[in-house]
């Protein structure tokens, strides 16, 4: 496995890991009262957890890195829009912000870790 298809599965695993994690706090945030922005970090958590399962069986075959660009780039605008609909449209709870822009940050570092594996299969 080449350096860039460890990185790739690795920044993956964390992203799934971290995905499920902002999934049951939104879950969490519900069961206390139904405000938006709970939403928001559940439809936000579970996008980002299949954008981590996705990318580490993508690792595994680094030829289909290319398929995974346009998944994690929509997957990062969900979240972008989750983390600022969470703070700005809907005033919602501090812990449901932190949640949608770590996993914002996450998933922008899965598409740039799979852009490396992109680009490092275009030079062979």
């Amino acid at each position: 496995m080449s350096p860039d298809a460890k990185k790739l599965k690795i920044v993956s695993l964390v992203t799934m890991f971290a995905g499920i994690a902002a999934a049951v706090v939104g879950i969490v945030l519900l069961t206390d009262g139904f405000d938006l922005s709970d939403l928001f970090v559940l439809v936000s958590g579970l996008a980002t957890m299949v954008l981590g399962g996705s990318g580490a069986r993508t690792a595994n075959v680094p030829s289909s890195a290319r398929g995974l660009v346009p998944q994690a780039g929509a997957v990062t605008a969900v979240d972008v829009a989750a983390a600022a609909g969470s703070a700005f449209v809907v005033s919602g709870q501090f812990v449901a912000i932190v949640a949608a822009a770590i996993i914002a940050v996450l998933a922008l570092a899965l598409a740039l870790a799979a852009m490396g594996v992109k680009k490092g299969l275009e030079k062979l």
